[in-house]
């Protein structure tokens, strides 16, 4: 009788142990769909966009639409880009992420990726902070990966929904405080999705 409640009471321990493993929800990715990319990339894919600028009090400066069109492939380093005309960007999906190419490729995006998982390059480095931050725009609603671009120590937030693309992007720069003449980032720059055209 002894050995079948400690036996039962080491298996009661097992399966809490098991249940309780399994309750951090940043620890297991879910595999996405079949096929699934950060930013679809198929010519004609288009984007529109509110830019808003700050000053380095956060008065709005001015507002603005910009539009970005998946206008064309290129071949660089024996694989073809996607090409953005407007930024003249070039991006590329891989089973790793979402590649951009800065002078020379760079896998910024990790995903599917956990939460902390860093990707370091020249003078930059990207971070997943949250791959379930819930983003408002106008164009909708939007379960985003985020990420935090340092960039000289400067970070810029990037919120990406998996097969839709950019939903949200904030760029930052340094403002110098007086009197103590202390420097602190501030973003200059917001850019919010409007509306969107898959094919």
């Amino acid at each position: 009788m002894k050995i079948n409640l400690a036996s039962s009471f080491i298996s009661f321990l097992l399966f809490l142990l098991i249940i309780t493993g399994c309750d951090n929800k940043d620890s297991i990715i879910t595999p996405p769909p079949k096929g699934s990319v950060l930013l679809p990339l198929n010519k004609g894919n288009e984007w529109k966009f509110l830019r808003t600028i700050y000053d380095t009090s956060g008065a709005i400066i001015s507002r603005d639409t910009i539009i970005r069109i998946i206008s064309n492939d290129s071949l660089v380093y024996n694989s073809y880009w996607s090409f953005e005309p407007n930024k003249e960007e070039l991006f590329r999906n891989s089973d790793e992420g979402l590649w951009k190419f800065w002078g020379e490729p760079r896998l910024i995006y990790r995903y599917p990726a956990k939460v902390g998982t860093i990707a370091n390059h020249l003078n930059s480095s990207s971070e997943i902070i949250s791959i379930d931050t819930t983003i408002s725009t106008p164009a909708g609603n939007f379960k985003c990966y985020h990420y935090s671009i340092d960039f000289f120590g400067l970070h810029h937030n990037h919120f990406i929904s998996p097969d839709i693309g950019f939903i949200k992007v904030e760029y930052a720069d340094f403002k110098i405080k007086t009197p103590t003449y202390h420097i602190e980032p501030y973003v200059y720059e917001c850019d919010e999705l409007i509306s969107y055209n898959i094919k």
